[in-house]
């Protein structure tokens, strides 16, 4: 009797789920980490971008600026066919 878990064959299965469910939770960890950084990444892009465009996009009309640039987005959703599959993971 180990640890009053009982027989070997019990103690064996006990670190089988243990084991399995670090590796699940690896898993998961991993897998946040990832999409923390991305977001992370996709965030810092566009408000460098943004702030760009308050510095060099009309920055004395803020109207006109942000007008411009619903427009400006649109053309690229235009353009692409407001598709976004690209995104989308297939597995």
């Amino acid at each position: 009797m180990i640890f009053g878990l009982g027989s070997n064959a019990n103690f064996s299965y006990i670190v089988l789920v243990m084991v399995h469910r670090l590796k699940k939770f690896h898993s998961r960890f991993k897998t946040f980490g990832f999409v923390l950084t991305t977001v992370l990444g996709v965030v810092l892009f566009w408000r460098g971008v943004w702030g760009l465009m308050d510095i060099y996009l009309f920055p004395d009309q803020p109207t006109l600026s942000y007008l411009l640039s619903i427009l400006g987005g649109l053309l690229v959703l235009w353009i692409d066919d407001g598709e976004i599959e690209e995104l989308v993971h297939h597995s």
